[in-house]
């Protein structure tokens, strides 16, 4: 089921890393927590 912006209703997301949230470190390496972004009204939002 794709997903659809919560503010505008579009399907047209994209997933992107949230630099903000830092999950773990995989060596030196961090891994981001995911966060979703609307192309069209480019509302952020997570699932």
């Amino acid at each position: 089921m794709p997903y659809s912006c919560p503010k505008c209703g579009a399907e047209n997301i994209k997933e992107v890393e949230d630099k903000s949230k830092v999950l773990g470190y995989a060596g030196h390496n961090p891994i981001y927590a995911k966060i979703k972004v609307c192309k069209e009204c480019g509302n952020r939002f997570t699932d």
